[in-house]
């Protein structure tokens, strides 16, 4: 198999349940990607009673044992350690971009986390600050492989653009793709619309298990969770544009907060380019929605 594009993944711990969860599926993914595994632990000294050198020292040890369990685990997966100090997501943040990581593998709670809001303050900061694409893993997901991918898509341009990298990871992995909308109106354009794109994917990507599904609902979140529940893909991508929310953000909450009450799936969260910037060669092109005006 063709590894995807990827030479290091980032994958983040505070030495808790959640976070050892989230770390043993990016290292069975990284199997099957031939990436090489980034651990990094943030040394928060801030926050804890006892001296920085103290807890260096405790943190070395915890990550020597981490790491010993791992490779009996994942023998062939490589795996770099980092401990560095500084606040959890200002650290994870820096080093994202000191490193130009481009993928990030994260649960979505850490230690001291709200039982009843399953995205921490640490997750949810990173996915707003930092460009690189970003896998959120829920405290009980496991890594079965990734053999169906569902695409959340709107219908905006920069949105189009950014299903590219998801298209590709499920390319490579040989995974049916769906691309999902979510609409309350009778359109009687959309069915044409989302099946031209659907041949133009399949052609440009050379392609075929690509489809598509147009969920019925007045709400993005619940049309998303019907289809989850209904046709259990292994992965949801989702699509940040122009550093708003897709779907746009509700109330208080954040679409990724709310999607994180109600899947117990991998969201895989993508960053779309603006519409007025170059486009890369490898991207792949999607021609306008019609106007309805």
């Amino acid at each position: 198999m063709t590894p995807i594009v990827r030479k290091e993944i980032l994958v983040t711990t505070d030495f808790s349940v959640n976070a050892l969860n989230a770390i043993k599926y990016a290292f069975a993914f990284s199997e099957i990607t031939n990436s090489k595994i980034i651990l990094l632990h943030a040394l928060d000294s801030l926050q804890l009673s006892i001296s920085p050198s103290d807890k260096a020292t405790k943190a070395e040890k915890e990550m020597l044992t981490l790491v010993d369990s791992l490779k009996l685990l994942f023998p062939h997966v490589a795996c770099e350690c980092a401990i560095v100090q500084g606040n959890a997501s200002d650290t994870i943040v820096d080093f994202i971009k000191q490193r130009n990581i481009q993928l990030l593998i994260i649960g979505t709670q850490g230690k001291g986390a709200d039982k009843d809001n399953l995205i921490g303050s640490t997750t949810e900061k990173i996915i707003a600050e930092t460009p690189c694409t970003i896998i959120a893993i829920p405290p009980k997901a496991k890594f079965i492989g990734i053999h169906k991918v569902a695409i959340a898509i709107g219908l905006e341009e920069g949105g189009l653009l950014a299903i590219n990298e998801a298209v590709i990871l499920a390319k490579q992995l040989k995974a049916e793709i769906t691309l999902v909308h979510v609409e309350d109106l009778e359109l009687n354009y959309l069915e044409d619309v989302l099946y031209k794109m659907v041949v133009k994917l399949k052609r440009q990507t050379e392609y075929l298990k690509i489809f598509y599904h147009i969920c019925k609902d007045l709400d993005i979140i619940n049309g998303l969770n019907a289809f989850v529940r209904l046709n259990k893909p292994d992965i949801l991508s989702m699509i940040t544009l122009h550093n708003k929310s897709f779907p746009k953000s509700t109330g208080e909450h954040s679409w990724t907060n709310k999607m994180s009450h109600h899947t117990s799936i991998p969201v895989l969260i993508l960053h779309a380019d603006k519409p007025n910037e170059s486009k890369s060669s490898n991207n792949i092109e999607i021609d306008k929605p019609i106007s309805t005006t």
